[in-house]
């Protein structure tokens, strides 16, 4: 019976936490920083990777010394894909769209005369220079946008050289008191973060690489096909890589409708069978390289991203297969604790 009332006084300490980790979601959701949020994370990922791994190997070199060289090579690398990559990618961008017009009507144009279907191309003109006048105000929009995940970005990047410099006075200035609420709120947040974090890690590790491999696919074949706007659509295939399941098929959709508008029918087909492939083959990949961790169902799966998208949009889609296992992995820990207490009696 003391075992039993042992893991009730610590489940309502575990209550405790659970409420604070929600409030401070919520609020992150409601001040609008998940954006930030999910910088952080990525850019955590990328200097754990590169910082433990580098002092796991080489332990002589000096941890700060290793913290210090990583971020001055990744600002040196911010610098140059700011100064020599973006302004590449914004040009190709901002012709995609205009030629895609084009080529979409001179399309429509020729379905129409080739196969006698009674297309009206003047009101789908009409329709484009509609759009083509609220253009502007969309253009501030993406702006506005792109400087405030600007703002996030360089925040995220200051925010992750700051907590791997300074964990161990963070930790130090949360945990002066070890009997203390706060002390023990700091270590069960740390705990649930580094389990979420843990999740995150090998999800969109192995997703990265999965998305490598399908923009060198891919760019094998839209070289091969001639598709134009090359640089946006690599782009577009690698971000789309990133999001688990469903971001093959954002891409790949994108990909075959310019393919068949402003190349021919024959780049289209291509491009569907090259979805297929590359379907079937992510879902080989998903198995080999993240299978072992992921033990969902696919049903389960695609609830966690509709769920995630549904609440936190294109950020939901990222997050939900890591908090999906978060939670699942939470639920089997106190179902675990609830048959240990039941044993105990």
């Amino acid at each position: 019976m003391r075992n039993f009332n042992d893991i009730t006084t610590y489940l309502k300490k575990d209550f405790a936490g659970y409420i604070v980790i929600i409030g401070l979601i919520i609020l992150v959701v409601k001040i609008k920083l998940l954006v930030l949020g999910v910088f952080f994370l990525f850019l955590y990922l990328l200097s754990d990777l590169a910082i433990n791994g580098f002092h796991n190997k080489f332990k002589v070199v000096p941890r700060k010394l290793v913290i210090w060289s990583y971020f001055i090579i990744l600002l040196t690398g911010l610098v140059l894909i700011a100064t020599v990559l973006a302004p590449k990618l914004i040009k190709d961008l901002a012709g995609y769209w205009d030629s895609i017009q084009e080529d979409t009507i001179r399309f429509l144009a020729y379905i129409s005369n080739r196969f006698g279907v009674e297309i009206d191309v003047g009101i789908i003109k009409q329709m484009l220079v509609t759009e083509g006048s609220k253009s502007f105000s969309k253009v501030l929009h993406f702006v506005n946008v792109v400087s405030k995940g600007t703002v996030y970005f360089i925040f995220a990047v200051v925010l992750t050289h700051l907590v791997f410099l300074e964990r161990d006075k963070i930790r130090s200035a949360f945990t002066k008191a070890p009997h203390s609420l706060m002390s023990y709120l700091f270590y069960f947040i740390v705990g649930k973060a580094q389990v979420f974090y843990g999740y995150f890690k090998k999800v969109m590790t192995g997703q990265f690489f999965i998305s490598l491999i399908n923009t060198a696919l891919t760019a094998v074949l839209i070289y091969f096909l001639d598709v134009p706007h090359k640089i946006t659509l690599l782009f577009v295939v690698f971000a789309c890589g990133l999001i688990p399941v469903v971001g093959n098929l954002i891409s790949n959709t994108i990909l075959t409708i310019t393919a068949l508008v402003s190349v021919s029918i024959f780049s289209a087909v291509a491009c569907l069978i090259m979805l297929v492939v590359i379907h079937k083959l992510e879902y080989f990949l998903n198995s080999k390289i993240i299978g072992s961790i992921i033990h969902l169902p696919m049903a389960v799966t695609l609830i966690a991203l509709l769920v995630g998208e549904a609440f936190l949009g294109v950020m939901g889609l990222i997050l939900a297969l890591p908090l999906a296992m978060t939670i699942k992995g939470e639920l089997e820990v106190a179902r675990l604790r609830r048959e240990k207490a039941t044993g105990s009696c």
